[in-house]
């Protein structure tokens, strides 16, 4: 096993996939909301009604954003999260 000058294992990569393994892996609002920023219509996507455990991962790299440990009931059947998996990954915009 490679190791870093710490001596730990190196972070895993999460790199995205080309624009043809998109187009063919996403459906077109998968691919406009993760691509183009859009607007996914409200409780109609294919991951609504997973609670599949302890981790939300990026549809497109795989990267895992959210733990259980900081999710939280928001009311509106939507996963909540207080805290990002990772802080550095996730970028804050304010419309």
């Amino acid at each position: 096993m490679v190791t870093n000058d710490a001596g730990m294992k190196p972070r895993r990569r999460f790199p995205k996939p080309s624009e043809t393994e998109l187009r063919r892996r996403l459906s077109p609002i998968e691919y406009e909301v993760t691509q183009r920023a859009a607007t996914e219509p409200a409780f109609q996507n294919r991951f609504l009604e997973q609670s599949s455990g302890r981790h939300l991962f990026d549809i497109v790299t795989g990267e895992p954003l959210f733990s259980s440990i900081d999710k939280f009931d928001s009311g509106n059947r939507v996963p909540s999260f207080f805290e990002a998996y990772r802080a550095d990954r996730v970028i804050k915009k304010k419309k």
